[in-house]
């Protein structure tokens, strides 16, 4: 072996080692590239800086690390995750693949999945996790791979806890619940990560997954995705498929999208929307974002609605709301005082969802097993729900008929509604079990009681960062339009991202 044959061995272990290194940092960087989003994501897939199947693996091994941590992770869905990636990987490598082939991501635990674990309610006659929900499967034929179910917040109302009952596997075996608790927010983790969607939302929020798909009766997505400092977008009620998910309200249930970009809300809203004829709620109608120049076009014409006292005040987060509020209107043709009829929408919501969930799910609130599912306090409350009567439900639904009404008169002096998201930043998990001023949550002064009403009318919503609050905690703000039109919304979404940056903050310590 001569002295030359050592050296070029050397170089060929120094090569070997640089390149080790610098497929390591790759890998680090797009799996930290989940801030960036979908785009930047894809990016690296198509330049081949890391795989399909590396960019899984990562993923997998971050939310193993982190997301227990948050509360956010239900099942690792490792196995199916890596055979989807390794399918992905030849799509790249042809070229010209579609822009979520190879993307990671999560879906709430309650969205069927074939082949995991999920949550879902005791039924004697079917098993809702046979197959992939439509958007699940829609998600599969777009090249994109499912790394996790993702946690069903069950520490607090009952709702939330009858939805895990039980853990089902596969093979049709049930198994006791995990309890995940509150959701804890990766900006603070004293803090809550919000509503039912919470685990989608602090995983998405911490950088462990560019995307996941929640769901919302009434503000599961609109508020964690507020608290957590993500864009969302709820769909009209009908657009994306509701088979093959755990129903709580078969009026008000919706699948929405948690991301980072009102790009990337798009992106996958295209790819789940679709009529479902096996879906009775299913509108029939698909989502086309608008072409860059229509957008800018449809932005500029916007005539933007809002109420003063949304964004009145002398705290920090008012400040930030009522500054936010000033660069949106910069991109608009002008802005309108309107203020929605006042009501108790949060009650009409407790109606519905009480008269519609426990009929449907009366087969288990009545029976002798179920006390040892919830505790007691929220077995009376579910119990108390098969009570509603017949002329309460019905007065609501007149009452929701004249709602969508009351919209309809208020689209036809603007295009988009503006108010807060959620009118604080997120509160510390101490705080959840304190007593609370129902007057007080009750009140609906300018647009507070948007979120509600806008659930009740089928109304679609984007959420969009806009700044913080004294504590450094995300703020957002929620745009609601008229039925279908999320193309306009997340145009106007969009256009505002791209002149601001609060949708690029990061939390300022990442969990792992």
């Amino acid at each position: 072996v001569t002295l030359r044959h050592v050296e070029g061995a050397l170089r060929l272990d120094r090569q070997l080692v640089d390149l080790r290194d610098r497929k390591r940092t790759d890998t680090d960087v797009a799996v930290q590239d989940a801030f960036g989003g979908v785009g930047a994501i894809a990016a690296n897939l198509r330049k081949r800086r890391i795989s399909a199947t590396e960019l899984a693996t990562a993923t997998l091994d971050r939310l193993e690390r982190s997301g227990p941590a948050l509360n956010a992770l239900a099942t690792l869905t490792r196995e199916r995750a890596l055979e989807e990636a390794r399918r992905a990987d030849p799509r790249l490598a042809r070229g010209g693949a579609g822009p979520l082939v190879g993307i990671p991501y999560g879906a709430k635990d309650l969205i069927a999945t074939a082949r995991t674990p999920g949550a879902t309610l005791e039924r004697p006659a079917e098993d809702p996790l046979a197959q992939d929900a439509p958007a699940v499967a829609r998600l599969v034929r777009s090249g994109a791979v499912l790394a996790a179910k993702l946690a069903v917040e069950n520490a607090g109302g009952g709702w939330s806890k009858l939805a895990t009952v039980h853990l089902v596997g596969g093979d049709g075996r049930r198994v006791p619940v995990v309890q995940h608790g509150y959701g804890r927010n990766p900006w603070d983790p004293r803090r809550w990560s919000g509503g039912s969607s919470s685990g989608p939302a602090a995983a998405v929020g911490a950088g462990l997954l560019p995307f996941a798909l929640g769901t919302e009766t009434s503000g599961s997505v609109v508020g964690p995705a507020a608290f957590c400092g993500l864009t969302a977008v709820r769909p009209t009620f009908g657009l994306v498929s509701l088979r093959g998910v755990v129903r709580l309200s078969w009026t008000l249930d919706k699948i929405g999208v948690l991301a980072h970009s009102a790009d990337d809300c798009a992106l996958v809203l295209s790819a789940i929307a679709a009529g479902d004829a096996r879906d009775p709620a299913s509108r029939g109608r698909r989502f086309h974002p608008l072409a860059r120049a229509e957008a800018s076009r449809a932005v500029r014409r916007v005539r933007l609605g809002f109420a003063e006292e949304d964004f009145a005040g002398s705290d920090a987060s008012a400040r930030a709301f009522a500054a936010a509020f000033a660069e949106l209107r910069r991109l608009v043709k002008g802005v309108t005082r309107v203020a929605i009829p006042e009501g108790d929408y949060g009650a009409m919501v407790n109606v519905v969802m009480s008269a519609e969930g426990c009929t449907e799910y009366a087969h288990l609130i009545e029976s002798e097993r179920f006390e040892s599912y919830v505790m007691p306090r929220q077995a009376a409350a579910l119990r108390a729900g098969l009570g509603v009567s017949a002329r309460r439900y019905f007065d609501v639904s007149r009452s929701r008929d004249r709602l969508r009404r009351d919209f309809a008169r208020l689209f036809e002096s603007v295009d988009v509604l503006v108010a807060p998201a959620q009118y604080t930043t997120a509160p510390l998990l101490e705080t959840l079990e304190a007593p609370r001023d129902v007057r007080a949550a009750a009140a609906t002064a300018g647009n507070r009681g948007l979120t509600a009403a806008g659930n009740l009318a089928e109304l679609p919503a984007v959420v969009v960062p806009c700044g913080a609050g004294e504590d450094g905690m995300p703020l957002g703000l929620q745009l609601v339009g008229p039925a279908f039109s999320e193309p306009l919304l997340l145009a106007l979404a969009a256009a505002y991202q791209r002149e601001t940056a609060h949708h690029l903050r990061r939390p300022p310590a990442l969990p792992g």
